[in-house]
C-alpha cells in the first residue's frame, strides 16, 4: 500500500525518515536562533554544518557560503558578512542521506 513500510521518528530537532526496504534513510536536523542582541556569529549546537549538506536562512532568505559571500563557516560557528539583528531569525537545516 502507498506509504506502507515507512517510519518517521523525531528526537529533539532531528527528524529521521526510514524505509523497511533497502531504501536510504534521510535525516533532517534543525537549529534555530533569534539573537538577543546584534551579532555577527552564531554557534550551532547538535550538529556541525557542512557546505555539502547544510542550508542557512536569515528571515527565510537562503544565504550563500564562502569568502565574499553572505556567510563563512568554521566548525560549528557561522560568521555573517552583515550583523544579524535581534529580531531576525537564523535557521540552519542539515539534510543527510545514508
Amino acid at each position: 500500500a502507498e506509504g506502507s513500510g515507512i517510519a518517521l521518528t523525531r528526537s529533539g530537532n532531528s527528524i529521521t525518515i526510514a524505509s523497511s526496504a533497502s531504501a536510504p534513510t534521510v535525516t533532517i536536523q534543525r537549529y534555530e536562533e533569534v539573537p538577543g542582541s546584534a551579532t555577527s556569529t552564531i554557534t550551532v549546537s547538535g550538529f556541525t554544518p557542512l557546505t555539502t549538506d547544510t542550508m542557512v536562512f536569515l528571515d527565510g532568505v537562503h544565504l550563500d557560503w564562502g569568502a565574499g559571500e553572505d556567510i563563512t563557516v568554521s566548525g560549528s560557528v557561522i560568521t555573517f558578512a552583515n550583523q544579524v539583528q535581534p529580531s531576525q531569525k537564523v535557521l540552519v537545516k542539515k539534510i543527510t542521506v545514508n
